[in-house]
């Protein structure tokens, strides 16, 4: 019988994760480094082209002093988002220095073209459109709108190339959380725990992080099996249980939830059914009070299942009823298995990413 119960763990990429910043790794090349370390992961990154399209054109700014000698801004600035395209316009924006008047002029159009269906077939794949540039635009309001946008092409291209540092985390994340049943101890260091079983996907993880590049890095620490680590486990557990569960509810008990939405509540609800389990045979009876609520004050996790069950049941027929009935719901699954990274996420989009 091993002495462990099992490794804290938290991780480094490299890369801001307020920024999303783009790592050095593409997405061949992260399936090709699963591929070889032999590992099944919950979710995979997906092309992004319109979530690129935004960050590559949301932050361009540049300064300079016009033709007429007032100091100039160019910005860009979203005017329309439908299912079919996206638009944003290179606006600039002067002072005048006597009157304090501000006065805004576009410049330029920025548009993104998803792969929507049309009549004519589904586009092969979404595009930007050659920016258009205001007819007449000349000297130095031209030269900055031309190397704005040459800004804007290199982000674009860079971000459609390599992953970003965000989606790569979340594939740490997913990997530590939907396979290896690990929960989160520290939010505020992001550090989590993994049940001894796992030791062996834990250092093929470790290698896979490592392959990202400089800066990245798998950090274990054995915990020995005592008594005050079991319990520090057990309390995390509660509040694991506690804080997924009340989301449920939010989703559940709102007043028009949508297919993809109780999907993914119900995909929640099974999550954790599965982590009791899990963690009722780790921690031994000793410690299944932290499930049926009979010790400690842990009636909260039992209290908060019992509520997120009644009240997802509650909202089951409303979601079955009408609109094509489960058909829709198994087609709305799938949409947001697309839309999620191939899997479907766990509710708790709350659990942070960390740099």
């Amino acid at each position: 019988m091993s002495i462990w119960l099992g490794n804290l763990l938290w991780w480094n990429i490299s890369g801001a994760a307020d920024k999303d910043e783009t790592s050095k790794v593409t997405l061949e090349e992260l399936q090709q480094l699963v591929k070889d370390l032999r590992m099944t992961m919950p979710s995979m990154p997906q092309p992004r082209s319109a979530h690129n399209f935004r960050a590559a054109s949301g932050n361009l700014q540049r300064r300079y002093t016009d033709s007429h000698g007032l100091e100039a801004e160019l910005n860009t600035h979203e005017v329309s988002a439908t299912s079919d395209f996206i638009v944003r316009h290179v606006v600039k924006t002067t002072t005048d220095p006597r009157t304090q008047a501000v006065s805004h002029e576009k410049l330029a159009e920025l548009k993104f073209f998803r792969p929507t269906r049309t009549a004519k077939g589904r586009r092969p794949g979404s595009e930007v459109s050659r920016p258009a540039l205001k007819p007449g635009l000349s000297g130095v309001d031209a030269e900055q709108v031309v190397a704005l946008v040459e800004d804007f092409r290199i982000n674009f291209a860079t971000r459609e190339t390599y992953l970003s540092g965000t989606a790569l985390r979340r594939v740490v994340r997913d990997f530590v959380v939907l396979a290896c049943e690990g929960i989160l101890l520290r939010s505020a260091g992001g550090v989590y725990f993994v049940n001894e079983r796992y030791a062996n996907d834990l250092m093929a993880l470790g290698k896979l992080v490592h392959a990202f590049g400089p800066g990245c890095g798998l950090h274990l620490i054995p915990l020995f099996d005592d008594e005050s680590q079991r319990a520090m486990v057990a309390e995390a557990l509660v509040e694991v249980i506690v804080r997924e569960c009340r989301q449920i509810v939010e989703v559940a008990s709102s007043p028009r939830p949508t297919h993809v939405q109780l999907w993914l509540a119900r995909n929640s609800m099974l999550r954790l059914r599965r982590l009791q389990n899990h963690y009722a045979a780790l921690l031994g009876q000793t410690w299944f009070h932290v499930f049926d609520g009979n010790v400690n004050g842990s009636t909260r996790a039992a209290e908060a299942l019992h509520e997120a069950e009644t009240t997802l049941r509650a909202a089951t027929p409303t979601e079955t009823q009408g609109r094509g009935g489960p058909n829709v719901v198994k087609r709305a699954a799938m949409d947001a298995r697309a839309h999620n990274g191939g899997y479907l996420p766990i509710l708790s989009g709350g659990q942070p990413t960390h740099s």
